[in-house]
């Protein structure tokens, strides 16, 4: 589910159907008069260009009981949990279709009956598939655990489609701006003031995790960390040496987080042209470290070891962060390590790609990067509350372009003491 899938349902989805176990408590919400196979139950909601009954949601409020039976079953009261659980269900399901409407005359959005059948096969697949039903009888088994029709495949296919739509729509209308984004850079300027500093590229050999106690694999990870180097003096590109080492990394997704050109403070890097004087003071600190938790200092360890981890890890740390500053103050740009460093999650190899001694304010609309970043922070504010300004107005809007009024309540009739 999409980020801004989840806040629109977040507010408008927790629904649920009428339990075995409260049907009694329910007596009376589903109309009972005339026939059965023509009886829509209760008008719950209107919308321009269409209503919804009690019946147009039964699917959805078996399929959501299901989902959420626990959190009925377990609030304080069980039956004022329920009954608005349904409200919540009308909520929604007036709220997807008023949505639907809206992108088709906008003309963002055609919904045909093929891209639903489509789609509600991918769905169907996905839980023949999944390890919840595969063993059990795939999307048969499915139907008959949640209580749906063959129906609501096609509706669920429809309202997801009709949702991850919505993020797009309303960051559109209501999103992050330049304006906006100026207005944070002024008030949070200091956080992009430009100081000197050194800008290096990384390459990382990573030891997995769970294998850092193993001194054979550290060997091995230093080996490849130096044929790497190897190849790099025999004139091999720094780029395509790094993608090598990311390509045979034991941790792809961790080689590629740490394989990226970052900067550091100049100010930071004082006094460490001198390492071994650095090393000696590094050594004392850990020995002191050791000696008040009763422990000796490991060669290697790993994250199960407890106190001998945190040891090695703190060691180890301070000693990565003597190595590579030392290595860095001997380089001149475009030149880089010929020795692997030591790093808590394997062995470094780093290039000098830059050095700036100006102090300045990087705007963002003259850096990128600024830019990005700022825009990644005021997107994640917007989506963070699940209720952000954006989706109130937009929700507002959309109630009243369609004119949505919900017509019953079971949570209110409830309190009311029309239902038991």
């Amino acid at each position: 589910m999409r980020g801004a899938e989840m806040k629109f349902l977040k507010k408008t989805v927790v629904f649920a159907v009428v339990a075995a176990t409260l049907i009694a408590a329910c007596a009376g919400l589903i109309s009972c008069g005339g026939d059965p196979e023509e009886d829509k139950g209760e008008l719950l909601a209107t919308y321009t260009g269409g209503e919804i009954y009690e019946k147009d949601i039964t699917d959805w409020r078996n399929y959501m009981y299901h989902m959420y039976y626990s959190d009925i079953m377990s609030a304080d009261d069980p039956k004022a949990e329920l009954f608005n659980t349904l409200d919540r269900a009308t909520n929604y399901v007036v709220k997807i279709k008023a949505f639907k409407a809206l992108l088709e005359s906008e003309g963002l959005v055609t919904f045909s009956e093929e891209k639903i059948n489509q789609y509600a096969q991918v769905v169907i697949s996905e839980i023949d598939e999944s390890k919840t039903f595969a063993s059990q009888g795939g999307y048969e088994y499915w139907k008959t655990v949640f209580e749906v029709s063959d129906d609501f495949i096609y509706e669920y296919a429809e309202s997801q489609l009709v949702s991850a739509e919505l993020e797009r729509y309303i960051m559109s209308k209501y999103g992050v701006t330049d304006e906006m984004i100026q207005e944070y850079w002024e008030l949070y300027a200091g956080e992009y003031l430009q100081v000197p500093s050194y800008y290096f590229d990384n390459i990382m050999v990573i030891v997995p995790l769970n294998l850092t106690g193993d001194a054979s694999v550290w060997a091995d990870a230093k080996a490849e960390a130096q044929r790497y180097i190897d190849e790099l003096k025999a004139g091999a590109d720094f780029e395509t040496v790094k993608q090598e080492a990311i390509d045979n990394s034991r941790g792809t997704s961790m080689a590629k987080a740490y394989s990226t050109v970052v900067s550091r403070k100049k100010s930071e890097f004082s006094g460490f042209e001198n390492l071994d004087k650095i090393l000696e003071e590094n050594k004392k600190i850990i020995d002191e470290y050791c000696a008040n938790l009763g422990i000796e200092l490991p060669e290697y360890a790993n994250e199960t070891d407890g106190k001998l981890y945190d040891a090695w890890y703190y060691y180890v740390n301070m000693n990565n962060e003597a190595y590579l500053k030392n290595q860095l103050l001997s380089l001149d740009i475009g030149e880089f390590s010929t020795e692997p460093i030591m790093h808590v999650f394997g062995y470094q190899i780093v290039k000098l790609t830059k050095e700036d001694d100006d102090i300045y304010f990087k705007s963002p609309f003259d850096y990128p990067e600024v830019y990005d970043d700022i825009y990644d922070k005021l997107y994640k504010e917007l989506w963070s509350s699940g209720s952000g300004a954006s989706v109130d107005e937009f929700e507002a809007f959309l109630a009243e372009k369609y004119d949505i009024k919900i017509v019953y309540s079971y949570a209110s009739e409830y309190k009311k003491g029309n239902l038991k």
